[in-house]
């Protein structure tokens, strides 16, 4: 019964990442990715739609954004620019 057991547990991770996979893949593969490594200022919407990572540097985006993704590493900084005429 052990035997069985373990036997019914070991496909489960296998399911569990390809559940993974089939929800993350639409993300990544369905828009461009973008990532900044310098303090930028987003005032207009050509960055909407995309996968936008901050990585190591401020960025301030300023007005309504619609991001298909948005991923902040390496200490990276997003702020919402409301002071911005």
């Amino acid at each position: 019964m052990k035997t069985s057991l373990s036997r019914s547990f070991a496909s489960q991770p296998l399911v569990l990442v390809w559940g993974l996979a089939s929800v993350l893949a639409p993300v990544v593969a369905g828009a461009a990715v973008v990532t900044f490594t310098n303090d930028t200022v987003i005032v207009d919407t050509s960055y909407d739609g995309q996968n936008i990572v901050v990585s190591g540097c401020t960025v301030t985006a300023s007005g309504r954004h619609s991001f298909n993704s948005l991923q902040v590493t390496n200490g990276g900084v997003l702020t919402d620019g409301a002071q911005i005429n």
